[in-house]
């Protein structure tokens, strides 16, 4: 009989700061840690560096095991650039049993999950005072669907990184022991998932095996496209955010110019509420020397533009009351309307140009997040993986 390991790494690049981008030269795993059941009783085994990881690997392999882990992309990844051959070992990711289960929360109502629940607990989730978290990282998972033993199992480790002036994920702040403890949590807690929900779903008669047979090769596919990347042309994207940025200097001159006389009189309110703001005259006089500009990204000021001056009367309000100016109800301000929403249009195409630039700027790849485990309709997501 084939015996299940959960396995965890935690990786970092050479200079230490901690990493997920797998496919970079200068990644490495610094630990692992395993955690499996034998004999009625729950084991642990701590690897430091990458040979004692290998070995550890190897050991597994001779005993015919298989992996269990939390995020089989991710997992999957650092096994197939740092410790290529060990990939086929992994089976089950219980994030996707965890999405099998409950959908990650959102809907609580809607899952038998509800039933586990004390009538405290239910009475708390009503009047929306659950602790519960939703999504489908590890520790939100647990805090839903696991005993208060491996609730927030996490969070410790997360304030004593904030402490020490970084960010919660800044594990590299953490003491070898420190880093060690947190490490085995992450199995420990994996563990529990996996015995649970595999232990429900067979008292359901529902069997996860065949969704996973096909969500395996998903995640494996997807883990492979991020590897690889995209090839960006980066000096046609270059070419590109300069021509959006001139796009949008001559809509903002275009729209300045069909309305300067409003703009005026608009700029000219705004200096004299500013300057009747200020009692001291120093304070005036250099409010009078930089006097305010009309911000047409200002929806208070464009409401005075084509609402207060122009006397249009808007069809569309947002939420609060007040007159939308949101895209999709550009028709409603004319001709206005119709330039702020060529503005806005070549603004974002910049910043997507931007963006790019930047996730490409290591290599000249742009390396897409594609989270296989993505919607609850099964179709795959965007944004980094959890």
């Amino acid at each position: 009989m084939r015996h299940g390991v959960v396995l965890d790494y935690e990786t970092n690049l050479l200079d230490g700061t901690p990493s997920v981008e797998f496919y970079r030269p200068d990644f490495r795993a610094t630990s692992c840690a395993f955690a499996w059941r034998k004999g009625g009783g729950i084991h642990t085994f701590y690897a430091v560096g990458e040979s004692q990881i290998e070995k550890a690997l190897r050991f597994f392999a001779r005993r015919n095991a298989f992996f269990i882990c939390h995020n089989i992309q991710f997992e999957t990844g650092v096994t197939y650039h740092r410790f290529p051959g060990y990939e086929s070992m992994f089976e089950v990711d219980t994030m996707r049993l965890v999405q099998n289960y409950d959908g990650g929360g959102k809907h609580l109502d809607d899952f038998h999950v509800r039933g586990e629940l004390s009538v405290e607990e239910e009475f708390a989730w009503i009047n929306g005072e659950s602790s519960y978290e939703t999504g489908l990282g590890l520790q939100a998972s647990a805090s839903r669907l696991l005993d208060k033993e491996h609730h927030s199992h996490k969070k410790k480790y997360h304030n004593l990184c904030i402490e020490r002036g970084g960010k919660k994920h800044d594990l590299n702040l953490l003491t070898p022991d420190e880093l060690k403890e947190y490490n085995i949590a992450d199995v420990l807690v994996t563990l529990a998932l996996y015995e649970k929900l595999t232990a429900d779903f067979e008292k359901m008669g529902f069997d996860w095996t065949k969704d996973h047979f096909l969500y395996k090769s998903t995640a494996y596919q997807t883990m492979l496209a991020k590897s690889r990347g995209v090839l960006v042309d980066r000096e046609q994207v270059k070419r590109h955010v300069e021509e959006k940025g001139q796009q949008i200097e001559e809509m903002q001159a275009r729209f300045r110019e069909r309305f300067r006389i409003e703009i005026r009189a608009i700029e000219a309110t705004l200096l004299e509420r500013e300057v009747s703001s200020y009692k001291s005259e120093a304070k005036r006089l250099e409010v009078a020397e930089n006097p305010p500009r009309f911000n047409p990204r200002s929806t208070k000021q464009k409401a005075m533009l084509f609402v207060d001056l122009l006397g249009m009367e808007p069809k569309f309000f947002t939420k609060k009351g007040a007159p939308s100016f949101a895209s999709k109800f550009s028709k409603q301000w004319g001709e206005g309307g119709d330039i702020l929403k060529k503005q806005q249009t070549y603004m974002l195409e910049k910043k997507q140009g931007e963006n790019l630039l930047g996730l490409s700027e290591w290599n000249g790849r742009y390396f897409p997040d594609i989270k296989a485990c993505g919607t609850q309709t099964n179709r795959l997501a965007g944004g980094r993986n959890e």
